[in-house]
C-alpha cells in the first residue's frame, strides 16, 4: 500500500503546537531520554543514559549512582520504563538491577536475583505490570520473570527468544494477561507468545521476512487497542488484528516512526525519526497531522529526530529529542488561531506583519502589511496580493500600508506614506486609484452620515467630496492647520472624537461644523476606541495603558502594569458578548474583567503569532471573531469559546533551608519521612528559626507562568503574592506551632487548593510552659517561706510591741496613781493637823473607797464607761471634801450610749478632771463647777470637761509663781496613754483645751475636749 498524505486530515487537532524544551543547560544529565513518567504526586521521571532526572516545572533533580551509597542508584544506564505501585513507589530497572524508589526517603533499593551458582544476574529490563502486585521482567537474556511485591521474591514465568528488548502484554477475555507480543530492535519479526503457568511457552514469529506474504518489520514500538496492534518499524506503520488475523502496512521513507502512544479519544501519536510527530486518526490510520522542526520557530521541536511520546494524565505530550533532551507540550492550552500570511503567499525570505484588517461587504478580510494588502476569502483562503513591487508599478501608491478603510461603497482606502490609494471592491479593477500623493494621511474614519474624514500628516483634516467620478479631498476649517490627528471616532450620539498631537482628545460636533464640545487632556498616542453603549463608557487603548471615560460624567480611570497589565503600550480595545475587555498589547494578549477588576495575560503557548502586536490592528469578524493583527501575522478566536486548562496543580514542597543550609532529608515527626515532599511536620529548636521552602506546582500546561501564594499561618495575616517565584524565607521564626502554606495557579490563572506543611520551633527551656511551671512554683513556694518567715517575725515583734506598750501603759497608769494618792494624804493631813477629826475620817473613808476602786481598775487597760463615770462620782467627793465644799459638778452621759458595752482606756477623764478642779477651781474664791459631758461622734466618744475656773492664762501664771510646787502630770500622761491606745487599737484620739471667755473679755473657764476612738 502507498503512504497517505497527513496534510489531508481533518480532525479536530490544533494547527499548531507549542513546544517547551528541557536541555542539559536547565539540569538535564544526558540528551538521550527514553523514558519519561509522570507519577501520582506530579513529578515527572526521565531517563537517560547518565541517570534518572525530575522534573517539577521549575527545576531538575538529578539521581546517579555512588558506591559509597547502598540506597543509591545501581548503575546510571536507564532505559526501561516506570512504574508505580499502590504505595506510590516507582520501579524500574538498570543493567544491574530492579530498582524501586522508596518515595517515603527519597532514596533507592535494590533488588538482584542470583542464579543457581549463587552469583547475581545482570540484564534486567522491565516489562510490564502484570497485576497490582507483581511485576513481569526479562532477566538475562531470554528469561520473563515475575517479582513478587510483597514477598521481594523473583519467580521464573517463561523463556522468551534470546536478545529481547520489549513486550506487550495482550489481554484475554477476563482482562487477564495471558500472552505477549515480544521483539527485538535489531532483528525483524514480532514473537507471539503464550505464557502458561508450568513454565512451558508456545510462540511464533511473523513479520519476520520470512515469506513474502508478509513485510520484514523490525519493530520500535507497538500499542494495542482492543485486538488491534499498531507497531512503528525501520520499514514504516503496520497494524494487525490479533483475531481475524488481517494486517495493514503503510511504508515510509526518509524517516520512520520510533515510538507510539494513546493520545486522547480514538487518536495516536507517533515519534518519528527524522520526522518529528504525527497525531494519527486510529479510524483512519495512519493519516493525521505532521509536527516537524522550524529552525525559525524557537516554539517548534527541537529536533525532528525523536525517541519516545508520552502523554501524561493531564493531557501534556512529552517526548524525547535526540540530541537535545525532552521537549513536551500541550495541545489543550492553544487558544488562538494563527494566520501565517508569509506561509500563505510563500513569503520566507521576512515575516509579514497585519497593520491593519478590514471586512468588505462581501465576507473578504484586506490585510495591510509593509508589503502591500493581502485579501483573504471568507474561508480563510489567499485570494489576491496588492503590491506596488509587481509589474504593474502603480497597483499601490507604496508598498507599506498602515491603515485600511472600506467605507459603505465597498470601496477600500489605503493609507500610505505616498498618498492615499482607493480600490473600488465592485468594479473589481487591478489597482489602486491614487488619490492625493501631495500629503500623507494617517487615518481616514466614514461618519455616520456618510462623510469620509482624512487626518493629515502635516496637520488639519480633510473631507472627501464627490462630483461623479471627480474625488477631491479639501480642508475642513474647522480644525487647525497645524493639529495632527492620529485617530479618529464616532460614538453612538453622532459625536467625533479626533485624538490630538499625542497630548488631548478633541470631543467635536459634527452636526454643529465639528466645533469643539469637550478636551480631554491625556498624553498618550491614542491607538483604538471601543464604546460600551449600554454603560456609556469608552474604553480607549493608549501608549500609556487602558483608559476607561464615562460619557456622563467625564471620569477618567486608567489601568497600567501596577494593575495587571503586562505593558502599559495597548493597541486594539474591544468587548465580547459576555463583558469581558480583550486588548493587544505589547506583551500579548489580555482579556481584562471589569467586575473582578482583573487582568489575565496570554503567551505564545497559548497560540499567539508572537507576543507583539501592531497599534490598530483590530477587527470583530461579522461572525463574531476577534482578529488581531501582529508582527508575524494574525491571530483570530471566539471570544465566548476560549476555554481555559481547568486541571489545577499540584502543590509538592521540592527543598528545605534552615540558617542557610539546604536541608537534604529533613525527618518529619509524624511518619518518620526524611522525603521533604512526603513531610507532614517539622520541629526545629529556637537556634534552628530561619527557613527557606522551595516548592513547585506541577501542572506543566506554561510551567514557567504557573504562579504561587503562601502564608505562613500563625505569622502572616494574609497570603503572600510570589509570583513565579516557588521559593520562600522566614528569618528568625519566633518559637510557636505554624503551618506553612502554599497554593499554586496554572498558567491559565487556575488555582488548587492550599498544601501545607506544619512547622514548629521550640522554645528555650525559660520559655517552654513545664519550665515557665515549675519557675512559678519555686517563686511561690520561696515567697510562701518569705511570708511565713516575715510573718513569724512580725508576730514576734508584735507581741514584743504591745507587751512594750502594756508596760508603759502600766508604768503611765502607776505614776499617775501616786501623784493622786499623794494629793489626797496632803488634805486628810490638812484636816488632822486642823483638828477636824470628823471631817478627816469622813474624807479617809472616802479616800478608802476611792482607793479600792483605784486598785481594782487601775491593772486593766480599758474598762467600761459605766465604771470610768462610777470612778469619777467617788473622785470628784473626795475633791468636795478636801475644798471644803467649795466644788459642784455634773456627769451626763448621752442616753444613746450602752455605758456597759463602751469601753474606754480606764481612767483616762479623771487626769483632766484633776487638772480643772487643781488649777480651774482650787485658786477661786467662790465655789466652782465640773460640768462633764459625754456623748458619740461616729466611730468616737466625746468628753468634754468643763470647770469655771480662773483660765489657763491665769492658771499659767500662778503656776510659775510656785516654781516649788508639784507640778500636775494631768496633760502629758493622758496624751502618751491615748497615743499607745491608738496604736495598739488602730483608732484616732485627740485632745483639745479651749478658754472661754465673758462677753466683757474676762476669762471665765477652760473647756476640755477629749475624744477616744473607740474599738471595731
Amino acid at each position: 500500500m502507498i503512504w497517505l498524505t497527513y496534510a489531508t486530515c481533518c480532525y479536530c487537532q490544533p494547527s499548531q503546537l507549542y513546544f517547551n524544551h528541557l536541555t542539559q543547560n536547565d539540569g538535564l544529565s544526558q540528551t538521550t531520554n527514553n523514558v519519561i513518567f509522570q507519577d501520582s504526586k506530579g513529578f515527572v521521571w526521565i531517563s537517560s543514559l547518565n541517570g534518572l532526572n525530575r522534573y517539577d516545572g521549575q527545576n531538575i533533580k538529578r539521581y546517579k549512582s555512588n558506591p559509597k551509597d547502598p540506597h543509591s542508584l545501581p548503575g546510571d544506564y536507564i532505559q526501561s520504563r516506570i512504574i508505580e505501585d499502590d504505595s506510590t513507589n516507582l520501579w524500574f530497572t538498570t543493567y544491574e538491577a530492579l530498582v524501586c524508589y522508596v518515595r517515603k526517603h527519597d532514596h533507592f533499593e535494590i533488588f538482584q536475583d542470583t542464579a543457581d551458582n549463587g552469583h547475581p544476574i545482570y540484564g534486567y529490563l522491565l516489562g510490564f505490570q502484570l497485576n497490582r502486585k507483581k511485576l513481569a521482567i526479562i532477566e538475562g537474556t531470554s528469561d520473563l520473570m515475575v517479582f513478587d511485591l510483597e514477598t521481594k521474591q523473583f519467580e521464573k514465568k517463561a523463556v522468551l527468544p534470546s536478545n529481547i528488548k520489549r513486550v506487550i502484554p495482550t489481554r484475554d477475555s477476563e482482562d487477564s494477561i495471558s500472552s505477549i507480543i515480544a521483539f527485538n530492535y535489531d532483528e525483524p519479526g514480532l514473537h507471539f507468545i503464550e505464557i502458561e503457568s508450568n513454565v512451558r511457552k508456545k510462540y511464533a514469529i511473523r513479520f519476520d521476512g520470512a515469506t513474502n506474504e508478509e513485510p520484514s518489520i523490525h519493530a520500535s514500538d507497538a500499542i494495542r487497542a482492543g485486538d488491534t496492534i499498531f507497531v512503528a518499524g525501520k520499514e514504516g506503520f503496520l497494524r494487525f488484528h490479533l483475531k481475524n488475523d488481517w494486517w495493514d502496512f503503510y511504508p515510509t521513507a526518509d524517516w520512520y516512526p520510533s515510538r507510539l502512544a494513546f493520545f486522547g479519544d480514538g487518536k495516536i501519536i507517533a515519534s518519528l525519526i527524522g520526522g518529528g510527530w504525527l497525531f494519527i486518526n486510529r479510524k483512519n490510520f495512519p493519516t493525521g497531522t505532521r509536527f516537524d522542526h522550524d529552525p525559525d520557530n524557537p516554539w517548534s521541536l527541537s529536533s525532528s529526530s525523536l525517541y519516545g511520546v508520552w502523554e501524561d494524565p493531564t493531557g501534556v505530550i512529552w517526548t524525547g529529542v535526540s540530541g537535545k533532551g525532552v521537549d513536551f507540550t500541550q495541545p489543550r492550552k492553544v487558544k488562538f488561531k494563527t494566520l501565517d500570511i508569509g506561509k500563505l503567499w510563500n513569503i520566507l525570505e521576512f515575516p509579514v506583519g497585519v497593520q491593519s484588517i478590514v471586512e468588505d461587504q462581501e465576507k473578504f478580510l484586506w490585510l495591510a502589511s509593509s508589503s502591500g494588502i493581502y485579501v483573504l476569502s471568507p474561508e480563510k483562503k489567499p485570494v489576491r496580493h496588492f503590491s506596488n513591487s509587481s509589474q504593474e508599478n502603480k497597483i499601490l501608491p507604496r508598498n507599506n500600508v498602515h491603515n485600511l478603510l472600506i467605507d459603505k461603497k465597498n470601496r477600500c482606502w489605503a493609507f500610505t506614506w505616498n498618498g492615499l490609494g482607493m480600490f473600488d471592491i465592485e468594479q473589481d479593477e487591478k489597482s489602486f486609484h491614487q488619490i492625493d500623493t501631495t500629503k500623507i494621511y494617517i487615518f481616514g474614519l466614514e461618519l455616520n452620515e456618510g462623510q469620509l474624514i482624512f487626518s493629515n500628516a502635516n496637520g488639519g483634516m480633510d473631507i472627501l467630496n464627490e462630483s461623479g467620478e471627480v474625488l477631491a479631498l479639501n480642508n475642513l476649517e474647522s480644525f487647525p492647520i497645524k493639529a495632527k490627528y492620529t485617530y479618529l471616532f464616532q460614538n453612538h450620539h453622532k459625536l467625533l472624537y479626533a485624538c490630538r498631537d499625542l497630548t488631548s482628545i478633541e470631543v467635536r460636533d459634527p452636526a454643529n461644523d465639528f466645533k469643539v464640545k469637550r478636551e480631554l487632556l491625556f498624553k498618550a498616542d491614542i491607538h483604538y476606541f471601543y464604546e460600551d453603549v449600554i454603560q456609556n463608557v469608552l474604553w480607549i487603548a493608549s501608549s500609556n495603558g487602558l483608559i476607561c471615560v464615562d460619557q456622563d460624567t467625564w471620569q477618567m480611570e486608567i489601568f497600567t502594569e501596577e494593575d495587571g497589565l503586562p505593558d502599559k503600550q495597548i493597541y486594539a480595545v474591544s468587548q465580547d458578548g459576555t463583558g469581558m475587555i480583550w486588548l493587544s498589547t505589547n506583551l500579548g494578549i489580555v482579556r481584562f474583567s471589569p467586575s473582578e477588576n482583573k487582568f489575565h495575560v496570554f503567551d505564545i503557548p497559548d497560540g499567539l503569532q508572537a507576543l507583539e502586536f501592531n497599534a490598530r490592528s483590530f477587527l470583530k469578524h461579522s461572525n463574531g471573531e476577534f482578529w488581531f493583527g501582529g508582527i508575524n501575522g494574525v491571530n483570530y478566536f471566539h471570544p465566548e469559546k476560549v476555554s481555559f486548562i481547568g486541571t489545577p496543580p499540584k502543590i509538592q514542597f521540592t527543598n528545605l533551608w534552615v540558617n542557610e543550609n539546604e536541608v537534604p532529608h529533613p525527618e518529619c515527626v509524624l511518619t518518620k519521612a526524611t522525603n521533604i515532599s512526603e513531610v507532614k511536620k517539622l520541629t526545629y529548636s529556637y537556634r534552628e528559626n530561619t527557613l527557606g521552602f522551595e516548592f513547585a506546582a506541577l501542572e506543566f500546561s506554561n510551567p514557567q507562568k504557573n504562579a504561587f501564594q503562601y502564608m505562613m499561618k500563625g505569622y502572616d495575616k494574609d497570603w503572600v503574592d510570589a509570583g513565579t517565584k516557588g521559593y520562600a524565607r522566614y528569618p528568625n521564626l519566633p518559637p510557636g506551632s505554624y503551618t506553612f502554606m502554599v497554593k499554586g495557579a496554572n498558567s491559565d490563572g487556575v488555582w488548587s487548593d492550599p498544601h501545607g506543611i506544619e512547622i514548629e520551633i521550640t522554645p528555650p527551656i525559660w520559655q517552654r510552659l513545664w519550665f515557665q511551671i515549675l519557675i512559678g512554683l519555686i517563686i511561690i513556694a520561696t515567697a510562701y517561706l518569705i511570708y511565713r518567715s516575715r510573718l513569724a517575725r512580725l508576730r514576734k515583734q508584735y507581741v514584743l510591741q504591745q507587751k512594750t506598750i502594756e508596760s508603759e501603759m502600766k508604768a503611765l497608769r502607776a505614776q499617775m496613781n501616786p501623784h493622786f494618792i499623794f494629793n489626797c494624804i496632803n488634805s486628810i493631813n490638812a484636816f488632822i493637823l486642823k483638828n477636824k477629826s470628823a471631817l478627816a475620817s469622813e474624807y479617809l473613808n472616802n479616800f478608802a473607797n476611792l482607793i479600792r476602786q483605784i486598785l481594782d481598775i487601775s491593772s486593766e487597760e480599758t474598762i467600761p464607761l459605766e465604771e470610768e463615770t462610777n470612778f469619777l462620782e467617788s473622785y470628784l467627793k473626795a475633791e468636795k471634801l478636801r475644798l471644803k465644799e467649795k466644788l459642784q459638778w455634773n456627769i451626763s452621759v448621752d442616753e444613746n450610749i450602752d455605758t456597759f458595752e463602751t469601753v474606754i482606756p480606764s481612767m483616762i477623764i479623771q487626769p483632766f478632771v484633776e487638772n480643772a478642779i487643781w488649777h480651774g477651781i482650787s485658786p477661786k474664791e467662790t465655789t466652782g463647777l465640773i460640768d462633764i459631758r459625754i456623748s458619740k461622734e461616729k466611730e468616737a466618744l466625746v468628753c468634754i470637761v468643763q470647770d469655771d475656773g480662773i483660765g489657763k492664762e491665769a492658771s499659767k501664771e500662778r503656776r510659775q509663781k510656785l516654781v516649788t510646787e508639784h507640778q500636775s502630770k494631768g496633760e502629758s500622761n493622758p496624751k502618751e496613754r491615748l497615743a499607745l491606745y491608738d496604736q495598739r487599737n488602730k483608732t484616732q484620739s485627740s485632745v483639745d483645751s479651749i478658754d472661754i471667755y465673758s462677753p466683757d473679755g474676762q476669762a471665765t473657764g477652760t473647756r476640755i475636749i477629749l475624744k477616744i476612738g473607740l474599738r471595731k
